[in-house]
């Protein structure tokens, strides 16, 4: 797979629909290296090449705002691909894709830490007895 651009280095329609219709090898133990080389190709034609990379089974990338990218990563994520990877968006497109197992999890841990330490705050302020006043300004 190769990512054409046009004359003003945006990603070529034809390559972004390529990105959105790539199949899954029927080889369940190829899906791993088969999105891997997807997503190499993507960091490869990332607009700033500092803000797109991987290490052990994660690939992070930040759009920087710049719909180039923006079209790359959601093509990505209109693709079959993305629903066998774990894939977080932060804020100011940051992006996390976990592709191997051990990255999945780790990832999966970290949002369900970060999901309990949310919910610890907020159970405590739901449940405790709200005086008669209190209860009218809420409303």
């Amino acid at each position: 797979m190769e990512i054409s651009f046009d004359k003003f280095g945006y990603p070529e329609e034809r390559s972004l629909v390529e990105i959105e219709n790539i199949i899954l090898p029927k080889d369940k133990s190829a899906w791993e290296s088969f999105i891997c080389k997807v997503l190499d190709t993507i960091v490869e034609a990332w607009s700033y090449p500092e803000r797109a990379g991987k290490k052990d089974g994660f690939y992070v990338f930040s759009t920087t705002g710049w719909s180039r990218n923006e079209r790359l990563i959601s093509a990505f994520l209109r693709s079959q691909l993305s629903l066998v990877v774990d894939w977080q968006k932060l804020k100011w497109g940051f992006y996390v894709i976990a592709v191997s197992k051990k990255a999945r999890k780790i990832l999966a841990n970290k949002v369900d830490s970060f999901v309990n330490e949310m919910w610890s705050i907020v159970r405590p302020l739901r449940n405790r007895k709200l005086k008669k006043n209190e209860r009218r300004k809420r409303l």
